[in-house]
């Protein structure tokens, strides 16, 4: 049995303001590490972290390679 699909875009439509902020900065690509991220938004590094781990489990990031060279990614 498969589990019900939900719509991409009514995830984003539920997004936080902070969850909204993250994904945008990521989508656009210019940046790779969470320090970066906290950087660009304004939010702490522990902020990110949270926020990263929330977009990862609605499965909209992803994370592309290790820890020293990855970048995170737009689910498609």
């Amino acid at each position: 049995m498969h589990a019900p699909s939900v719509d991409k875009a009514d995830l984003l439509d539920d997004l936080t303001q902070t969850e909204l902020k993250v994904y945008n900065t990521i989508v656009e690509g210019r940046v790779i590490t969470r320090v970066e991220i906290a950087e660009a938004t304004g939010l702490s590094e522990t902020a990110v972290k949270r926020t990263i781990a929330k977009l990862t489990d609605k499965a909209l990031i992803k994370r592309i390679g290790g820890d020293k060279v990855g970048r995170w990614v737009k689910v498609t």
